[in-house]
C-alpha cells in the first residue's frame, strides 16, 4: 500500500514565487494601516463642568488617533478623538460644536471638528451622548509637518444658553531606543 500524500510534487507552488509572496503578505499590514504611531498621554482624560441653578456635566475624553490619509474618500489626515458627556444635574445640556479647537504644539489651530453621534444632541437631566471627533490637519500638511509634541482640546457645555468651556492638553510619548548594550557578566559564589 502506498501513501499517495508523500508523492506530492513540489512543482505546485514554484520556489522562485516564495521570496515574493514573503514580501507581499509582510508589507500587507502596514499598507492597511489606518493610524500613525503616534501616542499621546494621557490617553483618556474627565473634566467637570458646573454652572447656576443645578446645571452640572462630566466630560470623558480620550485620544483615539492620528488618522491617515484615506484613500478611498479623500479625506485628509486627520486628529480623533472620542467624547462622553454625561447630565449630572437637572437641567439639559448640550455640547456646542462650534466651541470645538484642537491646537498643536505649536499653537497652529486645526481644521474645523466634524462630529458624529448616534444620540440625541440635547442631553437630558441624567443622560449621557457619545460622540466621534475628528479635526483635519491644517489645510495641505501631513502628520510629519505639523508640532505634534501636543495636542489642546478645548470645548464648551451650554446649559439653556450659558456656555462653560473646558479643555485638556495631551502630551505626545516618544518611544525611547532600547540600548541593548548594556550587560554584565560575574562569578557568583554561594556557600557559607
Amino acid at each position: 500500500m502506498k501513501l499517495s500524500i508523500l508523492r506530492c510534487p513540489i512543482r505546485l507552488f514554484p520556489m522562485r514565487l516564495c521570496p515574493m509572496l514573503f514580501c507581499i503578505v509582510a508589507l500587507l499590514p502596514g499598507c492597511a494601516a489606518k493610524y500613525y504611531d503616534a501616542r499621546f498621554v494621557p490617553q483618556t482624560t474627565e473634566a467637570s463642568f458646573t454652572g447656576e441653578a443645578g446645571a452640572q456635566a462630566r466630560s470623558v475624553v480620550s485620544f483615539v488617533g492620528v488618522r491617515r490619509k484615506d484613500r478611498k474618500t479623500g479625506a485628509p489626515p486627520q486628529v480623533e478623538f472620542r467624547m462622553r458627556v454625561e447630565n449630572l444635574g437637572k437641567v439639559s445640556c448640550t455640547l456646542e460644536q462650534h466651541s470645538l479647537q484642537l491646537l498643536s504644539g505649536a499653537l497652529e489651530p486645526f481644521g474645523a471638528a466634524q462630529l458624529s453621534s448616534d444620540d440625541p444632541p440635547v442631553i437630558v437631566a441624567g443622560a449621557a451622548s457619545n460622540y466621534d471627533i475628528l479635526f483635519p490637519l491644517p489645510a495641505g500638511r501631513g502628520a510629519n509637518e505639523v508640532d505634534l509634541r501636543s495636542l489642546n482640546l478645548r470645548w464648551a457645555v451650554s446649559f439653556d444658553g450659558a456656555e462653560v468651556t473646558n479643555g485638556v492638553t495631551f502630551e505626545r510619548v516618544v518611544p525611547q531606543p532600547y540600548e541593548s548594550s548594556h550587560f554584565s557578566v560575574g562569578i557568583g559564589f554561594w556557600g557559607s
